[in-house]
């Protein structure tokens, strides 16, 4: 008689512990699904402020999109773009490497790249660019069709 005590009491431990580890694994996957809906909103925000002309403010909200979600390629490439009207190039090629390495097929990120790769007089890197895009989008009104 003990020994079923013990077994039930043993079975509901696990299944106490089970349900607990559940709702853990819920939590976690509703805290990151919040933190990329949070971090796509920052993305947003960046590019309202970008279009108005607001560059370091932009610039601010494409951070904080990157820090809530470091893999977040369009605050990459955002943050590119504002470089680039900024000026600072090597930074916005910098900023479009790391959209393509996390989306390799996110074709405005190539594109991105090659102007301001064209604008720092880097033309075999420019074509290389460009090419890539091209495999992505062939059918980009850039190629000349």
């Amino acid at each position: 008689m003990n020994e079923a005590k013990c077994d039930k009491a043993s079975r509901k431990h696990t299944i106490i512990t089970v349900l607990g580890i559940a709702s853990m694994m819920l939590l976690m996957l509703v805290n990151i699904a919040g933190a990329v809906q949070s971090s796509n909103a920052w993305v947003q925000e960046g590019r309202m402020l970008t279009n108005s002309g607001k560059y370091n403010e932009a610039i601010m909200a494409y951070n904080k999109a990157i820090e809530i979600d470091p893999q977040n390629y369009l605050a990459w490439n955002g943050r590119g773009v504002v470089l680039d009207e900024l000026g600072k190039f090597d930074e916005a090629i910098k900023a479009y490497n790391k959209a393509i390495e996390i989306d390799p097929q996110y074709f405005e990120a190539w594109t991105n790249k090659e102007v301001d790769l064209v604008n720092l007089n880097k033309y075999d890197e420019a074509t290389a660019s460009y090419e890539n895009g091209i495999k992505i989008n062939p059918f980009w009104e850039g190629k000349g069709n």
